[in-house]
């Protein structure tokens, strides 16, 4: 392994252990102490230190669903040949392959929306709005 991937690693390693800390000082120490009103915030940013956890461990699935079912290395590159009209799927993986990636990224964002929207086939765009 070279020293740049070492140290990449290492400081990935610190990071997510920095972001546990601050997680576990904000769920003991602060949360329990907030008024009502602060709560919704303070699970926002709850989800915001989880999202962010997820993001550096390399754990965020929506990326990995995107290249197994479609081949393009990420949602970026499957963006850009979308917009380019040159996709190399046909639109029923195509749609199979976004709904598994959006999926994924609400049971990570806003899992609650999900969890009201079990079962449905398909999640319309108006139901997005509530998202």
């Amino acid at each position: 392994m070279k020293k740049n991937e070492q140290a990449g690693m290492a400081m990935t390693s610190d990071m997510v252990g920095l972001i546990c800390a601050i997680e576990a000082d904000f769920n003991q120490h602060l949360m329990p102490y907030l008024p009502a009103e602060q709560k919704y915030p303070a699970a926002m940013m709850r989800r915001a230190l989880a999202i962010l956890r997820q993001k550096i461990t390399g754990a965020d699935i929506s990326e990995q669903l995107v290249h197994q079912q479609t081949g393009y290395e990420n949602s970026a590159e499957l963006a850009q040949a979308i917009r380019a009209r040159h996709t190399q799927i046909d639109d029923r993986q195509l749609a199979s392959a976004l709904k598994a990636y959006v999926r994924a990224r609400l049971a990570v964002t806003n899992p609650a929306f999900l969890s009201r929207h079990e079962g449905q086939e398909d999640i319309s765009t108006e139901s997005l709005s509530d998202a």
